[in-house]
């Protein structure tokens, strides 16, 4: 996807709202865990006082991608954190970010003769959402090579390093909550240019003799950030009728879910 405004002209904001209020943009800030009482269409079980208010995620105020340009969303992977823009997914239940060896190539001259090795390519690292390199993270569990599945049935496909590590939804400053040791699959291969943020529920089988792995919106439920696993979702394309369009919100809520504007025209979704 090619980027139509420039970096700086980001505003990214992450809100904790309660299942009840209309979304609106707050004041960044580190994430603080909140929980609410009003339950629309939903009754507190006997001794529950209180259940996590919905937890809103404003996608990057850009366009990436090489086939349409759409919003991005941004996770802190890894210890020190690195900051990688995904899409969503929701057929996987997986987080899938690039691995820095994807922007590793040799430079070849015009008759093909290879001219440098292993050189890294700082526009490939634009263009593919930022990188995250494995072996700079202290937190990271290495599992192995598996297959990258999720498309198969489009005839995209490939292997991914996967493993674990820690992430966390938002930029610094502006954090949404965060699960240790989560499953992640690192990409190489051009078949699948950008990572992406699964919201699927469902667990990773990695053989038949393993207990399955949590997703990483079952995670973030166990450890009562969301009060459910259900979501609310649009892809914020760039274009349509009208030059910029509309990005939106993903979040999980229990009750219900709404559209929180971020710029003045309206878009499809």
């Amino acid at each position: 996807m090619v980027p139509a405004w420039g970096r700086r002209a980001f505003l990214r904001t992450i809100c904790a709202l309660a299942a009840s209020a209309l979304l609106a943009p707050c004041l960044a800030a580190e994430y603080t865990q909140k929980n609410t009482t009003d339950t629309p269409g939903y009754k507190l079980l006997p001794g529950i006082a209180s259940v996590p208010a919905p937890v809103s995620v404003a996608p990057d105020q850009n366009w990436w991608g090489i086939d349409g340009e759409w919003n991005t969303f941004s996770l802190l992977v890894g210890s020190p954190q690195t900051n990688v823009r995904v899409q969503v997914s929701t057929a996987s239940q997986q987080i899938w970010v690039v691995n820095r060896q994807a922007c590793v190539k040799n430079v070849t001259d015009s008759s093909g003769k290879v001219v440098a090795y292993n050189q890294f390519d700082t526009d490939c690292e634009y263009s593919r959402g930022y990188l995250y390199n494995q072996t700079a993270s202290s937190t990271w569990r290495l599992k192995g090579y598996y297959r990258l599945w999720v498309e198969k049935w489009l005839g995209y496909g490939g292997n991914g390093l996967f493993g674990f590590d820690s992430v966390g939804l938002g930029l610094p400053g502006e954090k949404g909550p965060s699960v240790q040791n989560t499953t992640i699959g690192t990409l190489v291969s051009s078949n699948f240019w950008m990572g992406h943020l699964g919201l699927h529920p469902k667990s990773t089988n990695f053989s038949a003799f393993e207990d399955s792995v949590p997703s990483y919106m079952t995670n973030l439920f166990q450890q009562k950030n969301i009060p459910s696993l259900s979501f609310g979702y649009t892809a914020g394309s760039r274009y349509r009728a009208f030059y910029r369009s509309q990005p939106h919100h993903f979040y999980a809520n229990k009750s219900r879910w709404q559209h929180c504007p971020r710029q003045p025209n309206a878009r499809r979704i």
